[in-house]
């Protein structure tokens, strides 16, 4: 069975120097590339000298107009490679003024150079005046190559509210329920970011970010498949940090109700992944102000397995209720993301072997056509 990471982002340098050298500069990529030009991350990687498959991922990136950067031609590298890391990838791109993720064109540039591997998506700002029409017109061009490819996946849509600075849950805003009902016609996906952070960075509204804001919109647009990214970030590093400035976060509580309350609502465990080499209690312990975000994953992914054991005993199943949840429902309902490149890549096995099933399949059976 086809395995899918449904959470992948490629980010551009916000230096054109360093977008033209291929160097990582972005502060959202993890320490295996922060920082370093293709040259410098290949001399780490032995495997890397003399093989034909990166010099062919290299060439077809550069065909394609976007820059051989460290991190997406690893991702690339691995998802080729397949043994242990899924072959297709969701990339996700964000609009918004400034955004470092691929424009629409550079998307279905890179849909079209990597059909096998490369699941698309597209992403509108809904606070602009043609929203829903701008949507329309992008999910049908994905449509269209993405048949004239062969590909049997659904168009994808990103949000990420704090970024774009909106309320998904806000169905009287004109434009957003024209977005909706689109999404819903053409049978897409819709991926949002239900995450918080304690950056000052995203200070503007941690509120927007909770998945109960998409209550009204599980409710009226049934067929709509939505996915909660972050699964509300499960992290008690954020959590504490808003609740001493008088924040209450239930982020992760209202996503596990909201996965087992509506048919149509998935969890997905981007940045909630298990690195295996370093305590999960230590991130938690910190305000950490500058660390590698696999702390963070780790952390997270113990409270998400921890849910996961409570469904598997039956002591436990009468407090899930509380959250909608039953007998193995998370199982069914929580699919696979990395959030690579903020998170290190991982070993898929890792996550099998540690939550006693395979998410990446579940993310298959979520983005595919029938």
């Amino acid at each position: 069975m086809v395995e899918v990471d449904g959470h992948a982002h490629f980010v551009k340098p916000e230096n054109a120097s360093d977008r033209y050298i291929g160097r990582d500069t972005s502060p959202w990529l993890n320490f295996d590339y922060r920082g370093k030009a293709l040259g410098e991350f290949a001399a780490e990687h032995p495997e890397y000298e003399g093989n034909a498959m990166i010099a062919e991922i290299m060439l077809t990136l550069q065909f394609a107009a976007f820059p051989t950067l460290p991190h997406v031609v690893d991702k690339m590298y691995l998802a080729k490679k397949g043994g242990g890391h899924p072959e297709k990838l969701v990339l996700l791109t964000i609009d918004y003024p400034g955004s470092p993720t691929p424009t629409h064109e550079e998307m279905l540039r890179l849909v079209e150079a990597f059909p096998e591997q490369i699941i698309g998506s597209v992403s509108v700002d809904p606070n602009r005046g043609n929203a829903a029409a701008v949507l329309q017109e992008r999910l049908k061009a994905l449509v269209e190559l993405n048949e004239k490819l062969g590909n049997g996946w659904r168009p994808v849509v990103k949000f990420h509210p704090i970024s774009q600075k909106f309320n998904p849950g806000n169905l009287g805003a004109k434009e957003l329920g024209r977005m909706y009902s689109a999404m819903e016609e053409i049978g897409a996906v819709l991926v949002t970011h239900t995450g918080v952070f304690q950056t000052t960075q995203v200070d503007g509204d941690i509120v927007i970010a909770d998945p109960a804001r998409l209550t009204a919109v599980a409710e009226k647009h049934p067929n709509l498949r939505i996915v909660l990214a972050h699964m509300g970030t499960p992290d008690i590093a954020v959590v504490t940090h808003w609740e001493r400035r008088g924040v209450p976060v239930r982020h992760f509580e209202h996503a596990l109700e909201m996965v087992g309350k509506y048919p149509n609502v998935y969890g997905d465990m981007g940045g909630l992944l298990w690195t295996g080499d370093r305590p999960a209690g230590a991130y938690g312990a910190c305000e950490c102000k500058n660390y590698d975000f696999g702390d963070r994953a780790q952390y997270a992914f113990s409270r998400v397995n921890g849910i996961l054991e409570m469904e598997r005993n039956s002591m436990y199943r009468t407090g899930l209720r509380a959250f909608g949840l039953g007998k193995n429902q998370l199982i069914r309902k929580l699919i696979y993301g990395s959030d690579f490149p903020v998170t290190r890549i991982d070993d898929l096995r890792k996550q099998e072997k540690k939550l006693g099933f395979n998410p990446a399949r579940n993310t298959a059976k979520v983005f595919a056509r029938t």
